[in-house]
């Protein structure tokens, strides 16, 4: 096949076929830049399960019971929740979403949310200033 080079410091890549030498830039490319590329990839991921969800008309709590296994699910609710983190996908599922309804309640602001559902992002409710109110 055709050869290429990718990086500077790797020389073997000029003896090595093009899948491979693509392969070793990109792992190059996505070392570099894992912070800024998580957060676009898991931005990317939310609209996406946003979309199926939207789609296949469902809940959160099904969508996580469908779309995630027992131990991510018990991770997030151990681990960010504070929950238990036992129990099957279907019963994590509905702890989280129950938890993080109960949370946006405390706090006053909407779900987290993708942008693919909702026309707009949520944003907090900020009281208004007395100026504001006036205005409003």
């Amino acid at each position: 096949g055709i050869k290429i080079f990718v990086a500077p410091s790797s020389s073997s890549c000029l003896s090595i076929p093009t899948r491979s030498c693509t392969s070793v830039g990109l792992k190059i490319v996505v070392s570099d830049n894992k912070r800024r590329l998580r957060k676009c990839l898991a931005e990317a991921l939310c609209e996406r399960c946003a979309g199926v969800m939207k789609q296949q008309r469902l809940s959160a709590s099904s969508f996580l019971a469908r779309f995630f296994n027992e131990e991510i699910l018990s991770a997030h609710a151990m681990n960010h929740l504070g929950k238990s983190g036992k129990g099957s996908a279907q019963v994590l599922a509905q702890r989280i979403t129950q938890e993080w309804a109960n949370k946006a309640m405390k706090l006053r602001v909407a779900p987290p949310t993708c942008q693919a559902v909702n026309a707009r992002p949520s944003r907090p409710e900020i009281p208004l200033t007395l100026k504001q109110r006036r205005n409003n």
